[in-house]
């Protein structure tokens, strides 16, 4: 396996792993699972990327704003 470099994004067959610099805006928990909005920053021009995970796992993405992406781990957290 190749180094990892500080903030990179790892993409294996079954999830991605996080790193460094990403940054979680919002947890929410639902009757069983865990929801997180997560900020992946882009290169140095570009938005940053939420993705939302559930109990660690990627559940759904890419959102390119953060309140559409908090808004829907809400609504998930809800069901």
């Amino acid at each position: 396996m190749a180094a990892q470099l500080p903030g990179e994004l790892v993409e294996s067959e079954e999830r991605r792993i996080v790193v460094s610099k990403s940054k979680v805006h919002a947890t929410f928990y639902g009757n069983n699972s865990k929801y997180e909005v997560i900020e992946f920053p882009k290169a140095l021009f570009g938005p940053s990327q939420y993705d939302i995970y559930k109990d660690g796992e990627l559940h759904s993405g890419t959102y390119i704003d953060l309140a559409a992406a908090v808004e829907a781990a809400k609504e998930e957290s809800d069901n």
